[in-house]
């Protein structure tokens, strides 16, 4: 027998959230982290009419609820920040803010998380986005990223799905499963 073979594996605790009456399914850890923001996203996530879960499992995806990620101590590669990830610029035109004052804003979980659930909505009525699908991969790749892979999808035939990046693939598709329901 080799040495991996002896390595044994926990399995993870899962458990079940119920959120705008919707089961979802994490984590025993993601569970425990997530606990002090639920009742937050919930009332973000009613007040912008977002699909229950969806914004729960989109702040999952992008901070793991982890408060290093969320105390802005731990950054993107890219340079977003927070439990939302907001890149800087982003955070300054959604906030009106100026740069420095706009990341301050990102990084109170208790700020980001509504401001979270507008951009989504905003999202989800902007131009040429069709489904909370589309405004998902939007929240990742930026809507004119998608909007271009809709265009060339038209031209070239199949889905707008196949001209995304992977990296928004896969999010969106973590985001889709993890709230048990088709997005599109």
């Amino acid at each position: 027998m080799n040495a991996a073979a002896k390595i044994a594996i926990p399995a993870l605790a899962v458990a079940a959230l119920f959120l705008g009456g919707k089961k979802v399914v994490v984590t025993q850890i993601i569970k425990q982290r997530a606990e002090k923001y639920i009742p937050a996203i919930e009332a973000a996530s009613k007040q912008y009419d977002l699909p229950p879960g969806v914004l729960f499992k989109l702040l999952e995806t992008e901070s793991s609820y982890l408060p290093e990620i969320i105390n802005g101590t731990r950054k993107s590669s890219a340079g977003a920040l927070g439990i939302a990830q907001f890149m800087p610029d982003t955070a300054a035109w959604l906030t009106k803010l100026p740069k420095d004052q706009a990341i301050q804003y990102v990084l109170d979980p208790m700020k980001a998380i509504p401001l979270a659930a507008r951009y989504l909505s905003m999202l989800r009525k902007g131009k040429g986005i069709t489904s909370w699908e589309q405004a998902v991969a939007s929240y990742n790749a930026g809507q004119g990223n998608v909007n271009k892979a809709k265009k060339k999808a038209v031209v070239t035939g199949g889905s707008w799905k196949d001209y995304l990046p992977q990296e928004t693939k896969n999010y969106v598709a973590k985001i889709s499963q993890g709230v048990g329901v088709s997005l599109a």
